[in-house]
């Protein structure tokens, strides 16, 4: 009975280490895709002009 009990609890263990290795590599995989969306977005934004610009004609 003790034996089974030591199974169990040892198999148990094994797949929760194994569910939780693949949750973290489809975490990271989803955190490399997101990363580099928001660096194109940085990258976007830093190249665009934050000046504003008039043209006026001024009439002597």
């Amino acid at each position: 009975m003790k034996n089974n009990i030591l199974g169990a609890m040892v198999i148990f263990f094994a797949v929760v280490a194994c569910l939780l290795i693949i949750d973290d590599l489809s975490y990271s995989n989803e955190t490399k895709e997101t990363d580099f969306k928001a660096k194109m977005q940085v990258k976007a934004s830093i190249e665009q002009s934050d000046l504003a610009t008039t043209d006026l004609e001024l009439e002597d």
